[in-house]
């Protein structure tokens, strides 16, 4: 997901990923990445707690890493892509 805001319906979006980890056997059958364009504090807030919190919203697995678009090079996007699923 490439976006330059945070979703409306935050809790909805935690919830879908939620539920998505009860429906998986092993952490690598599922990565969701979020590219960050610009550098909203909040959207940057948001990101960081899919990325490194959502066990703790009741997540089997941590299937969620973010990047601020910033920090990715052109070169390394498919590397990001891939980190994704591998996270």
């Amino acid at each position: 997901v490439v976006t330059d805001e945070e979703p409306q319906e935050r809790q909805e979006v935690v919830k879908a990923i939620v539920n998505a980890t009860h429906q998986i056997n092993q952490d690598e059958e599922l990565g969701i990445g979020f590219a960050q364009i610009g550098e909203h504090s909040i959207t940057q807030g948001f990101f960081s707690s899919l990325d490194d919190d959502l066990q703790m919203a009741g997540a089997r697995f941590d299937i969620v890493d973010t990047k601020v678009l910033e920090t990715i090079e052109v070169n390394s996007f498919s590397q990001f892509l891939l980190d994704i699923i591998q996270d």
